[in-house]
């Protein structure tokens, strides 16, 4: 089920009903920022879950490091992000299971149209709002900040969504 810009919410509450996925991939452009903080953030907010999370960047021509500032705040949080290099999304990083979170609407579109995957949404989408992670690109110490601070709301209402679809996948088992 792959969702384009012309479908509505109930299009998309209807593509995540009863899913329960094994594997994440967060996909950024280029995989030196919010991508690995994504992943590493959700790593620690879903350790009780039984889930693989992975970052993944659409222009990716060969491995950088991680942004200088995106490390200095994810240490400030007790999570080290150091000596990880860029990583390309390919069709492997997406097999059946697999939900696809876009960092924004613009890396949602770029994988449409390379891979026409089936569970593809940026951020928000998946938990129902309005709204996107602020790009710290570009910007002083306090973007990254802002950046992550953003980042943990988000990722905290995709656990609950996660959550809530492994409940409903349960019940409907039983």
């Amino acid at each position: 089920y792959v969702l384009h810009k012309k479908q509505g919410a109930a299009d998309i509450l209807f593509a995540i009903c009863m899913k329960k996925y094994n594997r994440i991939v967060f996909v950024s452009m280029n995989n030196t920022c919010m991508g690995p903080m994504a992943e590493l953030l959700m790593k620690y907010i879903t350790v009780h879950k039984d889930i693989e999370i992975i970052s993944r960047g659409l222009i990716v021509l060969f491995p950088e490091p991680v942004n200088p500032k995106a490390i200095a705040v994810m240490r400030q949080k007790g999570i080290i992000l150091d000596n990880r290099t860029s990583v390309p999304l390919t069709e492997e990083d997406i097999p059946e299971g697999t939900l696809i979170l876009a960092i924004g609407n613009k890396e949602k579109e770029m994988v449409i149209e390379t891979y026409a995957p089936d569970d593809l949404f940026t951020v928000s989408e998946f938990v129902g709002e309005a709204g996107e992670i602020p790009d710290p690109y570009g910007k002083e110490m306090d973007g990254y900040i802002e950046c992550c601070e953003s980042m943990i709301e988000w990722l905290k209402k995709v656990d609950n969504k996660l959550t809530m679809l492994e409940n409903e996948q349960d019940d409907a088992d039983v």
